[in-house]
């Protein structure tokens, strides 16, 4: 990607990640949909010291009224120091508190089968999918631009003396961005760390976005190719 185009766009990468929204719920699965709504429904006070971690998701189950079920590999694997957990908390929305349980223990977790399973971060295979995002009208493909016209002046314009006149052409817009750069700034600005070979894949096809991912960086996909369209 050249320097200019770089700084085109820049204002517009800024302020990329506060336009990325949680995936809508018409994406999610029937299941998805009524594990989200009984934890952003939920509140709950927690007020625990040194509770082993299994007891403290036994009673998000219980107070938020959903399958959880803990990986036994947390209780065998995590660092005994992060199987307990001491955390205060008032008034909070459930789908809050999780996220806080996640974030301290190093866990991760993703609807199964109906249930909300939790396991040690990154031990989770991320569910991807291939969608086809249609972006000819933002594509610009490489042309040949003409080279200065130089033609021969006329002799009495030129005081007899034979000369070559070079007339340039009108400048162009500035045209909007090519595939390959669509390519790397989607794989830049769209969680970087999960673009992997083998599990995830990105490429332009007859003027379609061919992308394989989670449903989670689909939407930031989603988000950031509206953007550019906003700005071309």
């Amino acid at each position: 990607m050249t320097p200019i185009r770089t700084t085109a766009l820049a204002t517009l990468l800024v302020l990329w990640p506060l336009a990325v929204a949680a995936f809508s719920q018409e994406e999610m699965t029937e299941d998805e949909r009524k594990i989200l709504y009984a934890l952003e429904t939920t509140e709950i006070t927690l007020d625990v010291v040194e509770t082993p971690i299994e007891d403290v998701f036994d009673y998000l189950r219980q107070a938020a009224g959903i399958n959880i079920v803990l990986d036994p590999s947390v209780l065998q694997d995590v660092d005994p120091a992060r199987r307990r957990c001491t955390i205060s908390l008032r008034r909070l929305p459930a789908i809050q508190a999780l996220r806080l349980l996640l974030d301290l223990h190093g866990l991760s977790a993703a609807v199964k089968n109906g249930v909300l399973f939790i396991a040690a971060k990154d031990s989770l295979d991320p569910v991807t999918y291939t969608r086809s995002y249609d972006i000819r009208d933002i594509l610009f493909e490489i042309r040949d631009f003409p080279g200065p016209d130089i033609s021969l002046a006329d002799a009495n314009a030129q005081g007899n003396n034979l000369g070559a006149v070079i007339f340039e052409p009108p400048p162009d817009r500035q045209p909007p961005v090519t595939g390959d750069e669509i390519v790397d700034i989607v794989r830049e600005n769209t969680s970087p760390e999960s673009w992997i070979e083998g599990k995830t894949a990105l490429s332009i096809v007859s003027g379609h976005l061919v992308v394989r991912q989670t449903r989670e960086v689909h939407r930031e996909v989603q988000k950031l190719l509206a953007m550019l369209r906003a700005h071309k």
